[in-house]
């Protein structure tokens, strides 16, 4: 692994799975994406973010763009999420956390059960000079392949998130489909599991 890299990658899963659910997080950003990298305006093309004048307001923003230019399934949302979640690693540094969140809504259901989660994973070293890039890495949720995101290392690509997200989507929605199934049955073979109230017993 790369001297860039700020801890070893089963450290990084360890910690990535900490704090899926919490509840304090703070919803940044709402938007319709599908948006082709080449159809992006240039002046999307923000400066690179470095250690010593790092933000995390301008991570957020930096995220938020980069999620945008992914060319996903029509009428996907996302919205980019802050986690207050941060891991101090002993003389090496700082890693904190962006999550992205994923969902097609409807006029029927504007709420959708299935939400793709997508972890970001910013690494913001002690050890290496100022003026070096944050390292930014993101994962798909159930997978464990991480990809750098926003530097060099960031694959030339906005297409193959596509895959992820639909599976993940398709995955959470049969699954929601097999337990409705198996409660309240089909269209065509409902099942009567309504139990009928008890009728009062007449006083003798």
């Amino acid at each position: 692994m790369s001297s860039i890299s700020l801890i070893s990658s089963v450290f990084t899963d360890t910690i990535v799975a900490n704090g899926e659910d919490d509840p304090s997080i703070t919803n940044h950003y709402t938007g319709g994406l599908g948006i082709s990298a080449d159809s992006v305006s240039s002046g999307l093309a923000r400066k690179m973010l470095t250690i010593g004048d790092f933000e995390y307001s301008n991570a957020i923003a930096d995220i938020r763009d980069f999620v945008s230019r992914w060319e996903l399934s029509p009428d996907t949302k996302c919205v980019v999420i802050s986690n207050p979640i941060r891991h101090e690693v002993a003389k090496k540094g700082t890693i904190l956390f962006v999550d992205a969140h994923f969902s097609r809504p409807t006029p029927r259901c504007p709420n959708p059960l299935a939400v793709a989660k997508v972890r970001f994973i910013i690494s913001l070293s002690k050890i290496l000079l100022k003026h070096y890039p944050v390292m930014i890495t993101y994962r798909f949720e159930g997978y464990n392949t991480l990809y750098y995101g926003l530097g060099e290392r960031c694959l030339n690509s906005f297409t193959f998130q596509r895959f992820y997200i639909d599976t993940i989507l398709h995955t959470k929605l049969t699954f929601f489909a097999a337990i409705s199934e198996c409660r309240h049955g089909t269209i065509e073979k409902p099942k009567n599991n309504i139990k009928p109230k008890n009728s009062k017993k007449s006083g003798s």
